[in-house]
């Protein structure tokens, strides 16, 4: 403990010093992104200086706070043990779930930054118990969080944890259907959760795919990305979700419904860039040429995609443009309601084209269903690289 306590003291000038420098260095970033952004800055865009100082200082007050309470509450209770010749009852993990549980409502992005930055020194000057300590105690501010989330977001969080598309249906389908695979109580916490009970919500599938799709339709409305492997997770998981529910629908018919709500499109949202970089994709005939294609359009805001398409919606004076680049979650949205439409126009035999050419549709449909599985093998790519 008092090893622990001293490397903390050593690391904490550093730490400060190396807050205040990254995290002015991020507003000045932000503040200069906005400037060029608009063409009438205003005021209230500004940073204050001393605001952001204020906002470090007490991110810093308060992890230091937290690791005196852990420390002194351990070395209390290994002192009394000492004294009574009895075994400490106080583990680390509860130390720490204390000190969390009593700061959490005062904790923000802020206190997590500056945890962040803790566990960098901590790693590159080799304190290992200390960096242990740390870590530990990220994963338990970031659990308390997640337990305070609605239940839909919670469930998100804790598939989203997964790289592995077996991990992620699994806790999917626990949490839609209260299904546990066989085995032992123990493979609960392989899926980082304590017990089933815990994610056995059996939750609306119309609840889980607005909760994600409005996680993906935030991260994607930014001018910049800021994970694009977490992003490209996301939009596998939605996915699965889709997948699960018309899993659900063929083996119980009565208990099909319309189309799940959020992925559909008002004609207004339509995504048009994503669908022009579509069609262009469909003429290709090449599967490596497709594949190179949609790697270079969902891994990066490719200009090259398709042109840029006017806005749908008139904006204010002053208001920014929002990105209309091709991106994994409007393209895979958009893929899913064109199979859907042209689907339903094959069934009844609609549309000229299908009028005169019955077989059309069909070769479409197959052509789409590629582009799909093409997509979604370079989403698992981008959402599992390290």
């Amino acid at each position: 403990i008092a090893t622990s306590v001293h490397g903390c003291q050593q690391v904490a000038a550093i730490v400060q010093q190396r807050l205040h420098r990254d995290q002015w260095r991020t507003a000045r970033q932000r503040h200069n992104m906005a400037c060029c952004a608009q063409s009438k800055p205003d005021a209230q865009h500004k940073m204050d200086p001393a605001a952001i100082r204020e906002n470090v200082d007490r991110a810093a007050a308060m992890l230091g706070q937290m690791l005196e309470g852990i420390m002194r509450d351990m070395f209390v209770d290994q002192a009394t043990a000492f004294v009574t010749q009895d075994q400490p009852e106080l583990a680390q993990s509860q130390a720490i779930r204390n000190a969390v549980v009593q700061r959490i409502e005062f904790l923000d992005a802020n206190f997590l930054a500056s945890l962040n930055v803790y566990i960098k020194v901590t790693r590159q000057r080799k304190e290992v118990g200390l960096q242990e300590l740390l870590e530990a105690l990220q994963q338990e501010v970031l659990r308390q969080v997640a337990l305070r989330l609605p239940p839909a977001a919670r469930a998100m969080d804790v598939a989203m944890q997964h790289v592995k598309k077996d991990a992620r249906l699994t806790v999917l389908r626990a949490v839609m259907y209260g299904d546990q695979p066989a085995g032992t109580p123990s493979e609960a916490g392989v899926l980082g959760i304590d017990s089933w009970q815990e994610i056995q919500m059996k939750l609306e599938p119309d609840a889980l795919m607005s909760t994600v799709g409005q996680l993906i339709e935030d991260m994607e409305d930014q001018q910049v990305v800021a994970d694009r492997r977490l992003l490209s997770r996301m939009v596998l998981v939605r996915e699965e979700l889709r997948w699960l529910e018309a899993e659900r629908n063929y083996f119980q018919p009565e208990s099909s419904s319309d189309e799940v709500s959020a992925m559909r499109f008002a004609r207004k949202n339509v995504p048009q860039r994503c669908v022009a970089f579509l069609k262009e994709v469909l003429l290709v005939n090449d599967p490596r040429r497709r594949v190179a294609l949609l790697t270079k359009a969902l891994e990066e805001d490719w200009e090259g995609a398709a042109p840029q398409q006017k806005p749908q919606q008139s904006l204010a004076e002053g208001e920014e443009r929002p990105s209309d680049c091709v991106r994994p979650g409007r393209f895979m949205a958009t893929l899913h309601a064109l199979e859907t439409q042209l689907k339903q126009s094959v069934e009844h035999g609609v549309g000229l084209p299908l009028e005169r050419d019955p077989q059309q549709g069909e070769r479409v449909l197959k052509r789409l269903g590629d582009v799909h599985e093409e997509a979604m093998a370079v989403l698992d790519r981008l959402q599992s690289a390290v």
